[in-house]
């Protein structure tokens, strides 16, 4: 296993560039470990796709625009649906790292 300086590396995800659309790919380990998911739809929108290696989608994420908590202090709300036998707490894992990417790239 790959070594960090805090532990082991768990999964490395990669925003693409060069891609028609933007989309993360989450790889086991370092970035040339194995494909685990891909994170595909809409980064203005955060509507997302997650799709395994084989290309089946496996779970979907949506931000609720309009929550009230999102209005009034700012907070994020995702509704998420994943299929029966998907690590939730991966998917979730995702989530949050895709979530700092598209924060980030507001402040800046």
């Amino acid at each position: 296993s790959t070594q960090s300086t805090w532990g082991e590396l768990i999964a490395t995800a990669q925003k693409t560039i060069m891609a028609l659309k933007p989309e993360i790919i989450v790889h086991r380990g370092d970035k040339d470990g194995p494909e685990l998911l891909t994170l595909k739809g809409s980064f203005t929108g955060r509507n997302f796709s997650f799709l395994d290696p084989s290309g089946t989608e496996v779970a979907k994420s949506h931000e609720k625009r309009f929550n009230a908590l999102g209005i009034m202090a700012g907070a994020d709300e995702y509704e998420v649906g994943i299929n029966p036998g998907v690590d939730t707490f991966f998917v979730f894992a995702c989530i949050l790292i895709m979530d700092t990417i598209l924060e980030r790239k507001k402040k800046y």
